[in-house]
This record gives structure tokens, C-alpha cells and sequence, in this order.
């Protein structure tokens, strides 16, 4: 992801509708953070603390958006997820996760799966193995 370009965005549009929404306003909300001791609060600039996180709803998964709140919680998922920022770090670029080796990570976990596959017959009351429990779509062999 890019940097954002110069200037103070202290209030984003999605900040200002979402406080505003609730009945206080951007200069209260700030004003509210200070309160709590937490300058860092309420505004994206240099040496504020964020946690960010850049959903695509233009997608054709979502149809019309009328509500985007709404549409995240209801319809987004984990692919939906273009950009994730914590406390000025980048963990998620492009859907891309920055801390992890997604390939290595999908490998490991087919391995422990067929393991446990592997031990339907020890464990399951029918000392029936996987296939016999939950019969494959398709012959695999």
C-alpha cells in the first residue's frame, strides 16, 4: 500500500459520518479521546496510533450497497480484506499477509488434516475410517 499523501486527514468522511451517525461530532470526538488521556485517538496523521482496515464492497459478492456497515458484517469475508494496519505496521497489502507464508502455512495445515483424517478409525465410534464416515464425492484412488 502507498503512503497516504501529505496533509492532515484528521477527519475522514467515513469518521465524520460514523460519529456524526451517533449524534457527536468530529470536535466532540476528539475532544472525548483527549479526555481519556488519548491524543492518539481520532484522527489519521504521522505519530497517531491506527488500526485500519480497507475493505473492497465494490464487488459484485456485495450487489448494491446501501449500507456499507451492514454489508461488511453481513457479506464480507476474508478475501474482502485488501489492507489491514496496526499501530502504523502493515499487515495485510494488496489481501496479501505480510507476516506469514500463506503457501507454507496451507501446506502445514493439509498435513495436520490428513493426520487427523488418518485417525478417524482410532477415535470414531465406529472404528470406521474417513471415507467410510464421510463418503468422498468422488472416487479419489
Amino acid at each position: 500500500m502507498s503512503e497516504a499523501p501529505p496533509g492532515n486527514f484528521t477527519q475522514p468522511a467515513v469518521t465524520q459520518e460514523l460519529v456524526a451517525s451517533h449524534g457527536i461530532t468530529p470536535e466532540e470526538f476528539q475532544q472525548i479521546a483527549k479526555m481519556l488521556g488519548r491524543d492518539d485517538l481520532g484522527r489519521l496523521q504521522k505519530g497517531a496510533k491506527a488500526d485500519i482496515a480497507i475493505i473492497n464492497l465494490r464487488d459484485i459478492a456485495f450487489g448494491a450497497v446501501r449500507d456499507p456497515i451492514r454489508s461488511l458484517t453481513e457479506t464480507a469475508v476474508s478475501r474482502d480484506v485488501r489492507g489491514v494496519i496496526v499501530d502504523g505496521e502493515t499487515l495485510v497489502d494488496d489481501g496479501t499477509y505480510k507476516r506469514l507464508n500463506e503457501e507454507e502455512l496451507l501446506e502445514k495445515v493439509q498435513v495436520k488434516g490428513e493426520q487427523v483424517w488418518d485417525s478417524v478409525p482410532k477415535w470414531h465410534w465406529t472404528g470406521k475410517s474417513i471415507d467410510q464416515v464421510v463418503p468422498p464425492s468422488f472416487r479419489m484412488k
